[in-house]
């Protein structure tokens, strides 16, 4: 069976970017421009709906900051536009964290800092040694340190921490642990240098753990030097807000206490997303534009779309039409199927009344926007029953009917392959 999902491997980003295939070269381009203006602390989100390409954009973006030199002519962006990736490279060191992968971390700073240490690692061992770092942070403890065992000790034990982990791990008050995370920047960072720090499946995160990383970004990387982008749902995490503080909980309003702006990511170009990507063909192949189709007009996401061609990849392999088929059974596997399927991940309201015999003007009202938009299907499906004297409107609603009636050749095979895919109906 194919696979669908468009991991975002260094391969299939070069691969979206080159040939613009999500058409978002431009967004890169302009929130570029955006990042290349800011020189103060600046805290955005990036919203969009779940399987909408979030991660993947800010990949992309991460890609074009990092490895601007592959793009070695014009034919992908314009000179103008890739001396802001070359800015950018110069202005920013960019960090991925993905929220929910690490969202079992007890403390959300730590959490930060480790990867902080981890991803520049280059940076930290080309600037400065780790007995200098001591020198620099010693000098900010006042009193009291916390050490592993959780005892009180002085200031001498400083000398006796051996790496940064060490250090992180020690310090007992939130104003320690802020300045001796701006003097590690300082340090990391060229003067003129800035974090970029990406935030990814906020929404994802248990509802403590998401609070508590929205506060330490507020309270603790709060820097001049720092650039946050949270991507997230914004619906969705302040669903989890409110998991957390109770229902009558203001969520939205609480995010918008930590953001200086929302950027909305748009849909993505879904036809050239499918051609291109999942390799289907409305040209050659009526299967394949019914599928563009249904996928289109009920405004998938890339995750819906990915999802629903496996599906159909399944069903593909589960109902073979034998060597002599009828243009009904053609329908039924290439088009009712199909639709019923895209009810289910899209519109379950709608998923619920066609499986139970109350989706006659559903069905009719798709055909008539075919012949209202002059679809090609519309033609094609007028075509194909051309010998049947009545209209496709009337054939296919019989072929629905004929689905529920308990002498079709229809009626078992469909009930059977949709309680195969997770829900079990009762035609009555």
């Amino acid at each position: 069976m194919k696979q669908y999902e468009l991991d975002p491997t260094e391969e299939n980003i070069f691969r979206t970017i080159s040939q613009d295939a999500l058409r978002r070269n431009q967004k890169l381009v302009v929130l570029g421009k955006m990042l290349l203006q800011q020189k103060k602390h600046f805290f955005f989100s990036l919203d969009g709906c779940w399987g909408s390409g979030k991660s993947f954009f800010v990949k992309q973006l991460q890609y074009c900051i990092t490895h601007v030199d592959t793009f070695r002519d014009n034919s992908i962006f314009v000179e103008e536009d890739k001396q802001i990736f070359q800015k950018l490279q110069e202005k920013y060191l960019v960090l991925y964290y993905n929220a929910w992968e690490n969202d079992t971390h007890v403390d959300p700073l730590e959490s930060l800092i480790y990867k902080v240490l981890d991803e520049f690692e280059k940076q930290k061992r080309e600037l400065f040694s780790f007995a200098e770092y001591k020198k620099i942070v010693k000098g900010m403890f006042e009193n009291v340190i916390k050490v592993g065992t959780g005892g009180i000790v002085d200031l001498e034990q400083v000398d006796k921490m051996n790496s940064f982990e060490d250090m992180t791990s020690a310090i007992i008050t939130s104003e320690e642990k802020r300045n001796a995370f701006y003097s590690l920047l300082d340090q990391l960072l060229e003067r003129d240098q800035r974090i970029f720090l990406i935030v990814d499946e906020l929404d994802r995160c248990n509802p403590k753990f998401a609070v508590q990383m929205l506060e330490t970004l507020k309270h603790f990387w709060n820097y001049s030097k720092i650039t946050i982008c949270v991507v997230t749902n914004n619906q969705e995490l302040a669903c989890t807000i409110k998991h957390f503080y109770g229902n009558d909980f203001d969520g939205i309003g609480y995010l918008h206490k930590f953001y200086d702006v929302v950027l909305d990511l748009d849909d993505v170009h879904l036809l050239s997303y499918l051609t291109n990507f999942c390799h289907l063909s409305s040209e050659f192949s009526v299967p394949d534009e019914i599928r563009i189709f249904l996928m289109q007009y009920y405004h998938f996401s890339l995750r819906d779309c990915n999802q629903f061609l496996s599906i159909m990849d399944l069903l593909d392999s589960t109902y073979l039409l034998p060597d002599s088929y009828s243009t009904k059974q053609y329908f039924f596997k290439y088009f009712f199927l199909p639709l019923t399927i895209a009810f289910k991940i899209k519109r379950p309201d709608l998923y619920e009344k066609f499986i139970h015999k109350q989706g006659e003007k559903i069905l009719l009202d798709i055909l008539a926007f075919l012949d209202n938009n002059t679809h090609s299907l519309a033609l094609t499906f007028s075509h194909m029953i051309q010998n049947e004297n009545m209209n496709y409107h009337l054939y296919f609603r019989n072929i629905y009917r004929s689905i529920f009636d308990e002498t079709s050749e229809f009626y078992v095979l469909f009930s059977e392959t949709i309680s195969l895919l997770g829900n079990c109906i009762h035609i009555y």
